[in-house]
């Protein structure tokens, strides 16, 4: 039971935040104002899919569906089933026997409505992609598509310039190799 309050008071936070390059809001409505619908489960599971693949090639965040762009609630209105079937989208849409860096996938009720709320790391260990192979990334408030030698590249660079920085406990002038190291004086140093 905790772990539901804590989660609600982090939505609530969530909400006040708005969306940003960690968090998105999707609307479980469609139609005009006056006429507002439920949306089809199929095209609510393929946002939760993208977005959250996105976030996982990116810096991780959160999706939360029935809440509107500007952070109002509406909810979700519909049927069990049909958000049972929204919450396994984060298996049924990313790319076959690709597990996503999930933290939290839940249903929750905030002042009296329904929501679904998702939070997903960033990948360490593979690029995600979409069921039908396309490779997405999270700039900013937007999902665009990436690929995958992209953020493959990317996330090398990050890690070589890590290694390059490293400082090595210990380690003296007699450690250097002075083969190599005058071979680049040499190229570099006339």
């Amino acid at each position: 039971m905790e772990d539901i309050l804590f989660i609600a008071d982090k939505v609530k936070n969530t909400l006040i935040l708005g969306e940003s390059h960690f968090r998105e809001f999707k609307t479980a409505f469609e139609g005009r104002p006056d006429n507002k619908k439920p949306r089809l489960v199929k095209s609510i599971c393929a946002d939760i899919g993208e977005a959250l693949v996105s976030f996982a090639n990116a810096d991780g965040g959160e999706v939360l569906i029935g809440v509107e762009d500007d952070a109002t609630i509406t909810g979700v209105a519909h049927n069990e089933t049909d958000i049972q079937t929204m919450l396994n989208a984060v298996t049924t849409h990313v790319y076959r026997n690709q597990k996503l860096p999930l933290t939290n996938s839940r249903k929750l009720v905030i002042d009296d409505k329904t929501i679904l709320y998702f939070s997903v790391n960033k990948g360490t260990t593979m690029i995600y992609q979409l069921p039908d192979g396309r490779c997405v990334r999270r700039k900013d408030k937007s999902t665009m598509p990436e690929s995958v030698d992209q953020i493959q590249f990317e996330r090398q660079e990050v890690i070589s310039r890590e290694y390059d920085s490293q400082f090595v406990d210990g380690a003296s002038v007699t450690d250097l190799d002075l083969k190599l190291l005058q071979g680049v004086a040499d190229q570099y140093i006339k």
